[in-house]
Parts: C-alpha cells; sequence; structure tokens
C-alpha cells in the first residue's frame, strides 16, 4: 500500500477510529511502517495517546513493541513504561508472551505507585483539549542533578504555540522537525519553575534538600509536573527572597526574554535611549518596560485602552493606546524599538527608528537565550523592588485546559500561573 494510505491508517488511530485502522489492516498495510513526515510508529502514537482498544488492534495483529521509534531510539514498551500507561504494558506484556494473564499489568522492579507523580501530557497537536492529566514516572536525579518538588509553572505565549504548532509557512514544517511530527516528542509541556529542592545528587555542592529556586527549562520542557530533575549547572538559581512561588515563576519567561532582546539591541551600552516597546501588557511587555527603565530608558509603550492602568503601574507615562490610534503615525523617533508580541515588522516600524536605531521582535527566528545570569539579575531586581510580578490569573494544575484556553484568547495580561501544588 502506498505512503498515502499509510497517513490515512494513522490519522485513524490519532482519532481512536477502529473501523478504519480494521480496514487497512484488512488490506494488509505494514503497522510497523515509521512515514518520514511523522517518524513513529502507529503502535507508539497509540500508547501516546492512551488509546488501549486500538493499541490492543495493533498488537493483535503484529505491530511490534521492540522496534525502536526513529525520533527518540526508544521502543513501544519503553515508552509506555516512561509513561506509565498500566493498560499498554499489560497488552505488550500479555501479546509478547512474557505475561501469562492478560489482566496484570507488569511493572519494574524498581518502580512503585509511590514513585509515580502527576504531569500534563500533551498528547498531539490540537486544541487545549489535547492535554491531559496522567500518572508517568517520578524522575530520579543523576549525580550532578536536584530534584525539584514543583510548586508553580506558568502558561506562556510559547506554551500554547508548542501546543498548537500554532506557527505559520515553513516554520511549521521546521517545528516539527525541531520538537516532533505528530506532536512534541517531549510530551510534558511547560519552560519554567519554581519550587523546592526535595533531593540533590552526590556531585552537586550549589544546592541541597529545601532549598526555594526557580528556573527555565527551554525546549527541554517538563514543568507541567509534580517534579523535575535540573542539572546543578543549568539553568536554576535561588528564588528571591521576597518572592513567592507564584510572583517567582511568573517573572521568568519574560524576564529572561526581555534582557536577552533588549541586550542584544545595545540598552546596556546607550545613554537615556529612547525605547518604544509594543505589546507592552504581555508576559514579555510588562518585563521589558521595567527593565528599560532600570537601564535608564525613556520609554513609550504601546497598549490597548484596556492594559494602560497596568503600563501606568509600571511607570510609565508615555502611552500609546492602539485602539485608539495608529503608533506607526507618531513623530517620535527611537533608538530601540522591541516588538514583544510580534505582530509588527521591520519595514513597518524603520521609519520609526533614529539613524543608527534597531528593531527587535519576539516573532522573527531569533530565539531567546537562557542562562543563570539572568535569573540572578532578576533575583536582584526583584529583591531591590526595580521589578514586579505581574499576575493575571491563578489556575490549578486540574484546569490546564481552561489555562490554555485563556491563554489561546490573547486577552492575558501579564502572566497566567499554574499551581501544581502546595
Amino acid at each position: 500500500m502506498s505512503q498515502a494510505d499509510w497517513k490515512y491508517m494513522f490519522k485513524a488511530v490519532q482519532d481512536n477510529d477502529a473501523d478504519i485502522l480494521n480496514y487497512y489492516i484488512q488490506q494488509g498495510i505494514d503497522l510497523n511502517f515509521q512515514h518520514p513526515e511523522y517518524f513513529t510508529s502507529a503502535l507508539i502514537e497509540s500508547i501516546r495517546l492512551g488509546h488501549h482498544r486500538i493499541t490492543q488492534i495493533l498488537l493483535e495483529n503484529g505491530a511490534s513493541p521492540d522496534i525502536c521509534e526513529v525520533e527518540s531510539d526508544k521502543t513501544a514498551r519503553q515508552i509506555a513504561e516512561e509513561l506509565n500507561n498500566k493498560d499498554a504494558i499489560r497488552l505488550i506484556n500479555f501479546y509478547s508472551g512474557t505475561n501469562a494473564s492478560p489482566q496484570e499489568p507488569h511493572f519494574n522492579s524498581n518502580k512503585s505507585l509511590n514513585q509515580n507523580m502527576k504531569a500534563v501530557i500533551c498528547t498531539k497537536y490540537g486544541p487545549p483539549e489535547v492535554l491531559e492529566i496522567r500518572e508517568v514516572a517520578k524522575p530520579e536525579p543523576k549525580d550532578n542533578e536536584v530534584l525539584v518538588r514543583i510548586v508553580a509553572t506558568a502558561v506562556n505565549s510559547g506554551d500554547v504555540r508548542v501546543r498548537g504548532l500554532a506557527v505559520e509557512g515553513w516554520m511549521k514544517w521546521m517545528m516539527r522537525l525541531i520538537i516532533g511530527f505528530s506532536g512534541p516528542r517531549k510530551s510534558i509541556l511547560g519552560t519554567v519553575y519554581s519550587g523546592i529542592v526535595e533531593r540533590a545528587g552526590s556531585k552537586v555542592s550549589s544546592f541541597k534538600t529545601g532549598d526555594k529556586v526557580f528556573g527555565m527549562t527551554g525546549f527541554s520542557f517538563g514543568t507541567y509536573a509534580e517534579y523535575i530533575t535540573v542539572k546543578e549547572r543549568g539553568n536554576i538559581a535561588f528564588m528571591p527572597k521576597n518572592a513567592s512561588y507564584e510572583e517567582a515563576a511568573s517573572l521568568i519567561f519574560g524576564g529572561q526574554t526581555a534582557i536577552h532582546f533588549l541586550e542584544k539591541a545595545g540598552i546596556k551600552e546607550r545613554k537615556t535611549p529612547k525605547v518604544l516597546i509594543i505589546g507592552a501588557t504581555g508576559s514579555v511587555g510588562t518585563a521589558a518596560t521595567q527593565i528599560a527603565l532600570y537601564y535608564g530608558a525613556d520609554v513609550t509603550a504601546v497598549c490597548s485602552t484596556q492594559g494602560k492602568e497596568i503600563v501606568e503601574n509600571a511607570g510609565i507615562s508615555q502611552i500609546i493606546l492602539y485602539d485608539k490610534e495608529d503608533f506607526t503615525k507618531q513623530e517620535n523617533r527611537f533608538d530601540i524599538i522591541f516588538d514583544a508580541v510580534g505582530k509588527t515588522s521591520s519595514k513597518q516600524c524603520k521609519p520609526l527608528l533614529n539613524k543608527g536605531g534597531i528593531y527587535k521582535t519576539v516573532g522573527g527566528t531569533e530565539v531567546a537565550s537562557e542562562s543563570r545570569e539572568q535569573l540572578e539579575f532578576l533575583k536582584e531586581l526583584y529583591e531591590k523592588g526595580l521589578l514586579k510580578a505581574v499576575i493575571d490569573k491563578i489556575y490549578p494544575m486540574n484546569q490546564i485546559v481552561e489555562a490554555h484556553r485563556y491563554v489561546d484568547t490573547g486577552r492575558k495580561k501579564g502572566n497566567v500561573v499554574l499551581k501544581i501544588s502546595d
């Protein structure tokens, strides 16, 4: 059968459609084929999605649990164990002949129920409803790692963009290549965290049990979970002493992104630069306005009427309300223009730049760098009262779908925090 037929069969697996799957099985389709657009097998996809009847049909008809997935180099058995998918483990062992009873799942003898944790799994790309809370294996720290019990994380624009594969044109293919074709390769999303060190590896000297820490994982994701392991030399630092866990988590994404782009624009080297910040009320924008003020900038903010109070509270008096006037028609010129929401273009903003001025946007191909130095800087600013946490809403972990729905609306002001534990 053709690759097109295989794609239709794969879609049936994703849609939990046993009738269509059985049709293609009757036509003799190769269940172990891995299409070059997906780099995974139908069996592994069904396990990730928790479609147990589909998993059973595939195993009954010759799908192998021991073939490695191209993307992760892991077998279906290994992925099922990582996800603690008990039904899939039971089925794999039964159809592999390693478990005489199909009723009892097989478990690694080193893993027990109290070594599991709750995590939000992104089952595939799509709307907020693709997010599901499941029990998965609790990570074990290596000698150079700390195990952090996460108290709070955040739902930011990057998270919803990854979940929904919300990019255009060639960027969609690039994102699939980097993150995963049919769904995120690392299915536990979330990039920021605040929490408590529960255990430190034998070679860790900077942190100890009980330390309050915060940090960012970037493309490693993994913070929509009760626990995470982080390298001692990774993007992790002590929390600001005067911050709550929710406040600490809200500082990171916007703060580190703003630091990267403003420093790339040369804000540290310029004396009293005139700075225009577009989208000044989002996670990145609220951080950028405050950090620009710290550097002595003359800041003008672009926001909606609804967000005016937030900008004023940050100490900005020069405000352009985009729902009342076109900011591109103003006569002022700027040394730095930073689009914190990615809605403008260089061509559109170039006439507003002074000679030697620089335009930066989060909407291009430039990816913000992340470092411990940035975290330490945010910690210092917060402890000195020079940076405020701007939190729109706080959701408990079991309302992750609602949190993503809200961020999807584009109406959030500042940050949306996800409370993982107390």
